[in-house]
């Protein structure tokens, strides 16, 4: 991506001269250079585009200035180019305006404000390549993951199953945690970049095939292994964005990075008409994944490995022990962060997984009703909160984003699920709200409080207590399903699982905010 862009000032007024401009660019902390023509030029800092020469050429009663960026900017350059833009033609106007105030001896105005949720940082071609590829990683998985809830109905009728054999179907699936388990350690022992790219060739395949499986038995022998590579594919993205943002913003890099990846979410959602034309339309959901295929060998050429795990590569270190993981200096962190990852997947597997069913057999919405449900009060709540909690786990703190977060998502699904319309409406957009909220911070501790040389370790860890609760809230809900007569009812019950990660555990976590890594987690290797 590249950028060349210039600002004119006619009300300028005299020229300033060589020195003039030196002192502006020495208050920057940038050395000058005299261009032929007479202007200045010094290097500055250009955020994402990597690098930029600023240009600066004063006449009497004009000025200009102008500068060129570049840098490679993969997948998402033509969404971020526009705001890239508007903030450079800011800060070139505000160099003019010091230019004028160095003339006439005031002091500079201040400088113009950064967005908030995008930082005025400075990022390497490097970073800018991994994050944005991980975000595509992250929409992979997101599609994949999400065609089984959002086709659960369909092919609940298609295969001829109860409630109850699904939510044994759904449950089993998680025990693709085996596979999860062993790709995370690997993380850290074959390196991030490589572990990434196989998982998501290997759920691609997986998912395809899913679609041609001849009954529930093949179906859910082919969905635990998908669900094992999502639970490599989706932790091993965000380790990558997490140590590959720059200092101070990787909660906020996060948010951008998980509302990338939620596309992948939106895509699979958006098959939900199809869902009306015939009982078998659903096997079309599966089989579209069959195109990314395509996309995976440009991915692999756009993604580095991360510099810290390329450091301890280079180093001979040893990685991956998992004595390091429950040793004195972090035993108690992956305690607290195992047990809520136990207590939210209890909660959040049956809502994911069974939601489409409740409203369809409970609530009588077509697939069409239910997707104007999703982008009506999902889409634009979530994705405010999710900036919004970026910014707020970077200013405010972590662990008090994640507990306000998760209390507003604990009690609007526990409503959403025991209440009618109007109100399933309301709660679906204060559930949304909350769960976005939380899910930036969430995911940055998860990852901030562990060393480089075990942070995939760790993640295995916490995914095994996550995915055990998985299969224990699904049991749970199928097995009071008969009982209380309604699934609803029964999702509802698991709210009281994050409640206890609120009250309990989550503020027994050290914050993390405004640490560098080495500092929240410093390398024993």
């Amino acid at each position: 991506m590249r950028i060349d862009l210039t600002v004119t000032r006619d009300d300028f007024g005299p020229a300033l001269d060589r020195g003039a401009w030196a002192d502006i660019a020495a208050r920057a902390g940038k050395d000058v250079e005299v261009e032929a023509d007479g202007s200045v030029s010094f290097a500055t800092e250009a955020g994402v585009v990597g690098w930029a020469r600023t240009r600066v050429a004063s006449s009497e009663g004009s000025a200009s200035a102008t500068v060129s960026a570049e840098g490679d900017f993969p997948y998402f350059g033509w969404l971020f180019r526009p705001i890239i833009i508007h903030q450079t033609r800011k800060s070139l106007r505000h160099l003019l305006d010091v230019g004028i105030a160095v003339r006439e001896g005031r002091d500079p105005p201040p400088g113009p404000k950064s967005i908030p949720w995008l930082p005025d940082t400075v990022w390497t071609s490097d970073q800018v390549r991994s994050v944005a590829s991980a975000t595509v990683a992250l929409a992979i998985v997101a599609f994949c993951a999400s065609l089984i809830g959002t086709a659960t109905n369909a092919f609940t009728e298609s295969f001829g199953m109860t409630d109850s054999e699904l939510a044994l179907l759904l449950g089993i699936t998680r025990i693709g945690t085996l596979v999860a388990l062993v790709g995370a350690w690997l993380a850290d022992r074959a390196g991030r970049r490589r572990v990434l790219l196989t998982s998501l060739v290997a759920l691609v395949i997986l998912t395809v095939l899913s679609g041609l499986a001849p009954d529930a038995a093949w179906f859910g022998g082919l969905q635990v292994l998908a669900r094992g590579f999502v639970n490599v594919a989706g932790p091993v993205a965000a380790i990558i964005v997490i140590e590959e943002s720059p200092e101070r913003v990787r909660a906020s890099t996060l948010a951008i990075v998980f509302l990338g990846g939620a596309l992948g979410g939106v895509l699979a959602n958006l098959f939900l008409p199809t869902l009306d034309i015939g009982p078998e339309a659903w096997r079309g959901m599966f089989l579209a994944a069959a195109l990314i295929l395509v996309l995976i060998p440009h991915l692999a050429g756009r993604l580095p490995e991360t510099r810290r795990f390329a450091e301890l590569v280079a180093r001979k270190a040893r990685t991956g022990r998992i004595s390091e993981v429950v040793d004195i200096a972090y035993r108690r962190r992956f305690a607290i962060i195992a047990a809520s990852a136990f207590l939210l997947n209890f909660a959040a597997a049956p809502t994911s997984q069974l939601t489409l069913r409740y409203l369809q057999n409970e609530r009588d919405f077509s697939g069409s009703e239910v997707l104007l449900l999703r982008a009506v009060t999902t889409a634009a709540p979530g994705l405010i909160a999710v900036l919004v909690g970026g910014v707020m786990a970077e200013t405010r703190g972590r662990i008090v984003v994640v507990r306000a977060g998760l209390f507003v998502a604990a009690i609007a699904d526990f409503l959403f699920f025991t209440t009618g319309a109007p109100w399933l409406w309301i709660f679906t957009a204060v559930g949304a709200v909350g769960g976005g909220f939380a899910a930036p911070a969430y995911g940055a501790v998860s990852n901030e409080l562990f060393p480089t040389e075990v942070r995939g370790t760790a993640q295995a860890g916490a995914l095994a207590t996550a995915v055990a609760g998985s299969i224990l809230g699904l049991l749970f809900v199928g097995l009071l399903r008969g009982p209380i007569g309604s699934i609803g009812t029964a999702i509802a019950l698991t709210d009281i699982a994050p409640l206890v990660v609120v009250l309990f555990l989550y503020g027994r976590l050290p914050e993390s905010r405004g640490r560098d890594l080495d500092d929240i987690s410093p390398t024993e290797v």
